[in-house]
C-alpha cells in the first residue's frame, strides 16, 4: 500500500494532534505540536488544491503567452520558440512560460494596456491561489445522532 503525499501529511498532522499534543498540554511543546499539526494540514490541502488546478493555470498561461503578438522581435521569436516546444513531453514549460510572461508583461505595460491587464489578472489570480488556506481538519467519525423523541 502506498500513500499520496497529501495523505501522508494528513496522517502526520493527525498524529501530532491526537498523540503528541494532548499529553504535552498547554506547554510550549504542546502548543508547538498543535502548530505543526495545523501546518501539516495546510500543506496537505495546498498539495491537493495545486494538483487539482495545475492544468487550469498551465492552460491559461500557455494561452496568454502564446497568443500575444508583441512588436518586440526578440520577444516574439522567444514566444514562438516556446510555443513550438510545448508539444514536447519533457521540459520545464511552466518556468519558461513564466519567464516569458515577465518579459511580455514589461513590454505590454508600455505598448498594450489590454495585454498588460490580462497579465496582471493572471498573476493576481495565480498568486491568490498560492496562498496557504487555513487548515481543514479531516472529518472524524461521528457518534449516533440524538433522537428527537
Amino acid at each position: 500500500m502506498s500513500l499520496m503525499a497529501a495523505q501522508m501529511l494528513r496522517n502526520l498532522a493527525m498524529g501530532q494532534a491526537t498523540v503528541v499534543a494532548p499529553p504535552l498540554g498547554e506547554s510550549y511543546a504542546g502548543k508547538s505540536a498543535g502548530t505543526i499539526s495545523a501546518m501539516l494540514l495546510m500543506l496537505a490541502t495546498d498539495l491537493e488544491r495545486e494538483a487539482a488546478q495545475a492544468g487550469t493555470y498551465m492552460a491559461w498561461l500557455m494561452a496568454l503567452v502564446t497568443s500575444a503578438r508583441p512588436a518586440d522581435e526578440a520577444l516574439a521569436a522567444d514566444i514562438a520558440r516556446a510555443a513550438a516546444a510545448l508539444d514536447r513531453p519533457h521540459g520545464d514549460h511552466w518556468d519558461q512560460l513564466m519567464a516569458l510572461l515577465t518579459r511580455l508583461h514589461a513590454w505590454a505595460d508600455d505598448h498594450d494596456p489590454r495585454l498588460a491587464a490580462d497579465c496582471r489578472e493572471f498573476l493576481a489570480d495565480w498568486a491568490g491561489f498560492r496562498l496557504l488556506q487555513p487548515p481543514v481538519p479531516p472529518s472524524l467519525p461521528r457518534g449516533p445522532e440524538p433522537s428527537s423523541a
